[in-house]
């Protein structure tokens, strides 16, 4: 399948009609692939991308079934506005593409149409090769779209560069990834081929020998249509509430901006910048306490550090004086005793000498005593001051060296404390001023909070939704084990028709085939995804191999065995994975499929950018639509990608005219890509 054209009539910004040739270039000489259409935000790509499928699906879209009030106000919605002097517009979308089926291929045309006013009617029309369709009824056209574009593979090939990760979660993406599968790798046919045998079977087995056995059949059919259809409801209820949970996020990241414009990132932590102020006003307090108490004490005197030293010389040399008098008291009072020793009878008593050699003997010690312990009037008593106690003395020295030495460091590294916490203060202050008013700020963050909720709320009914649909698979896995079972207890009943005999032979066969193709396209797909993520991500020793179940979850493995968690991937990497995922699935199907992209860069580093430009959008698919903003295929990619390019568009968005209008070329016109005719 591949598209061939997209005309849009009075769709939202495009009035009038618009045709883009979607055709790519496939000859001999060259392989053009790439239909690249350029739009700024809010030209009308993502509008574009949505019509597509608004063509082909109506009110049974992809993104989920819309009631018919809904659908209304979609179309509604979808309508571009007129003025109020012209008619209200009726809207049109028309999509045409290739389809090929047995080795023949026809062109298809869609058209579908809206009348909104006075009464909304929709109408659809489709051509196969210019011819309207008159082998089937107008009410199965749809059907045969359905058929030819089932929804499930819209969901792949079709899809938001932004959106395009959630393939590599266990969500409803992943359910219907897995459901198609089956249908792209070509296994739906040999299920198909069995369950015809199989009603050839029971059509000519005798009602007395199978009616119990069909009996079960037909109940474990109604019981699995039964599943099916409430599997259908879940997943329309969930891809609804998917929406409108993708809506919330986008409005909970634009209220985010402007919280965060009004000073928001400052309200929040207003709180905690009061606590912060008043604890370095309580800091500041006590240093400043601590810097007026050594104020009060011993600072005065650490700033005349020259008057202090002489102040201790001279409280040395007082010292080194009341010492010597101290003594000198002590030995006075001892020649004293001394003297009257000598003077007494007693002393001499042992000694025949005279009185006049005894006074001279104490008269000659009392003289030598005199001149060696006592100073006399030698001690200049003139200098004493002070006349300090020994503890006032040893304590004003010490007071003298604290002044000198360590009074002048700690003024100093409190000061320097004062300094950093005054600064700190300060810059607190001013973030507080920053932050806005309650009156301004509360009712935005109000509204944040109540999104945040609705968030949430909406998380959980996706949460339950997720789980009925994976009980509606187990159930459906049973039935469908149980109907293998009683198909292989109708394959042995006796029966003498060799036609029968052979239709049995070949179902059991078809088994054996069943599996075998399906463990080898298996195998084939996950070399097929590996290889392609190993050529995008460019890490070879990142993802060793990859390995898909028989329920096609798929598992990634790292060189030294151990399985990767999907929540540990980036989002890019979640983006590259799910990129190499479809280029793996359209390997191996070895189908033309179309790859319809809608902003792919936006949420990739630069290296992995380059990988999608230089790899996955030259080589991936016969057809690859880009739609892309300039900041994501800028100039550098644009000259890349142009020998690639079959053809390329603008969307130019008109203020004053509130319309986009589609030119040929990309942004730059000084750069034209050669169309074709």
């Amino acid at each position: 399948m591949l598209l061939k054209s997209l005309t849009l009539e009075n769709i939202r910004i495009f009035k009038g009609v618009n045709t883009l040739d979607f055709t790519p270039v496939h000859s001999s000489k060259e392989q053009k692939s790439i239909i690249l259409i350029g739009g700024k935000n809010g030209a009308g790509k993502t509008t574009m991308f949505e019509s597509i499928l608004l063509c082909l699906y109506g009110q049974n879209s992809p993104d989920g079934r819309m009631g018919k009030k809904k659908y209304e106000k979609y179309i509604a919605q979808m309508t571009a506005r007129n003025k109020k002097t012209e008619d209200p517009y009726n809207p049109a979308i028309d999509v045409v593409f290739e389809f090929s089926h047995s080795g023949t291929t026809h062109s298809y045309s869609v058209r579908r149409e809206w009348i909104t006013h006075p009464q909304f009617s929709e109408t659809l029309t489709v051509k196969r090769d210019g011819e309207i369709l008159s082998d089937m009824e107008v009410d199965q056209w749809q059907d045969l779209l359905n058929e030819l574009i089932p929804p499930r593979f819209a969901r792949l090939f079709l899809f938001d560069g932004e959106k395009i990760q959630n393939l590599v979660e266990d969500n409803t993406d992943n359910l219907y990834l897995r459901d198609s599968f089956k249908s792209l790798l070509g296994l739906d046919i040999v299920e198909r081929l069995k369950a015809d045998l199989g009603i050839y079977l029971t059509r000519h087995l005798k009602v007395k020998e199978v009616h119990h056995i069909t009996q079960k059949l037909d109940e474990l059919e109604t019981s699995g249509k039964d599943i099916d259809t409430k599997k259908d409801h879940y997943l329309q209820d969930r891809a609804q509430v998917q929406s409108r949970y993708d809506q919330i996020s986008s409005e909970i990241e634009r209220q985010e901006q402007i919280v965060a414009s009004e000073g928001g990132s400052f309200a929040r932590k207003r709180e905690e910048l009061k606590n912060q102020k008043n604890q370095l006003d309580h800091q500041i307090t006590t240093i400043e306490g601590d810097i007026r108490e050594l104020c009060a004490g011993l600072f005065p005197f650490a700033i005349i550090p020259k008057y202090c030293n002489l102040l201790k010389q001279h409280l040395i040399e007082e010292d080194t004086i009341q010492a010597r008098k101290r003594s000198e008291d002590l030995i006075r009072s001892n020649v004293d005793e001394l003297n009257r020793i000598l003077k007494s009878p007693a002393f001499w008593s042992d000694l025949s000498i005279s009185s006049s050699q005894k006074e001279r003997v104490r008269t000659k010690l009392s003289t030598l005593l005199d001149e060696k312990f006592l100073m006399g009037n030698k001690i200049d008593r003139s200098i004493l001051i002070h006349h300090l106690s020994q503890y006032e003395y040893n304590r004003l020295l010490q007071w003298i060296d604290d002044s000198i030495t360590n009074v002048p460091k700690k003024m100093n590294d409190l000061s320097l404390q004062l300094e950093n916490l005054t600064s700190k203060r300060q810059k607190v202050a001013e973030m507080i001023n920053k932050a806005p008013s309650d009156d301004v700020i509360a009712p935005l963050i109000q509204k944040l909070n109540e999104l945040s909720k609705h968030l949430g709320e909406l998380s959980e009914k996706l949460r339950v939704a997720d789980e009925k649909i994976h009980e509606f698979d187990s159930q459906l896995k049973e039935i469908e084990r149980q109907r293998l079972k009683l198909d292989e207890e109708l394959q042995g009943v006796k029966c003498g028709s060799k036609k029968m005999q052979l239709a049995q032979q070949v179902t059991l066969i078809l088994n054996e085939y069943m599996k075998e193709l399906q463990r080898q396209k298996v195998s084939q797909l996950s070399d097929n995804i590996l290889s392609c993520f190993t050529r995008l991500i460019r890490k070879d020793d990142y993802v060793k191999d990859i390995l898909i179940d028989e329920n096609y979850a798929i598992t990634l493995y790292e060189p030294d065995g151990h399985a990767i968690p999907k929540e540990l991937l980036s989002a890019g990497e979640k983006e590259i994975f799910a990129v190499s995922l479809l280029w793996g699935l359209t390997l191996t199907s070895g189908r033309q499929l179309p790859f319809i992209i809608d902003t792919p860069l936006g949420r990739l580093d630069s290296e992995h950018r380059g990988n999608l430009v230089m790899d996955f959008f030259q080589h991936a698919g016969d057809q690859m639509i880009i739609f892309s903003t300039d900041t994501e295929i800028d100039k550098d990619y644009f000259r890349t990608l142009q020998p690639y390019i079959a053809r390329a568009y603008h969307l130019n968005y008109s203020k004053e005219e509130r319309q986009t209008t589609i030119s040929p070329g990309y942004f730059w016109q000084s750069e034209p890509v050669e169309l074709e005719s």
